[in-house]
């Protein structure tokens, strides 16, 4: 059994062919021109990838890490197309912060970075840069010394820590970088 076909077992999903390299010609990508038309392609997206019910789908299976970071180039190519939607943002960091997908840091700082976009309403704002800055105060505190080997890793962290100026956690996490400190 290949690795799509144990990660669509553990989903639930009887066509595994959903998770195969050719994944981009299983659902047609839908354009991000509206909000609807984001959450429509991304909530079927976040139960293929495991984003649809955190809690019910990883709270209890950190033994699958492994395998979602085998699956990580899969996370990665959708991250590249799907993060313009602030909701999948939303989606994405809750699945970061989860045990399950600690082997897909620090390296999804950089998805993150790239797309992160703008336009979360503001009525989901403040809990959205909340657990943001939780995710980036934990990404640092366990891969500090990786961060600062990378160049892009560095910049990509500078960046979402930046965007989140009114952030107290996230203002530590910076000043812990200049100053070279470990994290918390």
């Amino acid at each position: 059994m290949g690795r799509h076909d144990r990660i669509a077992g553990f989903l639930g999903i009887r066509a595994a062919v959903a998770l195969d390299d050719r994944v981009g010609t299983v659902v047609p990508h839908v354009g991000h021109s509206s909000n609807r038309a984001c959450w429509q392609v991304d909530e079927l997206w976040w139960d293929l990838l495991g984003f649809g019910n955190l809690q019910g789908i990883w709270a209890h299976h950190e033994e699958y890490a492994s395998l979602v970071g085998q699956v990580g180039d899969l996370y990665a190519r959708w991250a590249a197309s799907h993060l313009a939607c602030w909701r999948s943002r939303e989606r994405v960091v809750g699945f970061l912060r989860q045990p399950v997908a600690q082997e897909l840091l620090p390296g999804a700082l950089v998805w993150l970075a790239q797309q992160g976009g703008s336009g979360t309403p503001s009525d989901s704002r403040s809990e959205y840069e909340n657990d943001l800055a939780a995710l980036l105060a934990s990404c640092w505190s366990r891969h500090e010394q990786t961060i600062r080997r990378s160049r892009e890793l560095t910049q990509a962290m500078h960046g979402l820590l930046r965007g989140l100026h009114q952030n107290a956690v996230a203002m530590q996490v910076l000043d812990q970088m200049a100053s070279g400190t470990d994290g918390p």
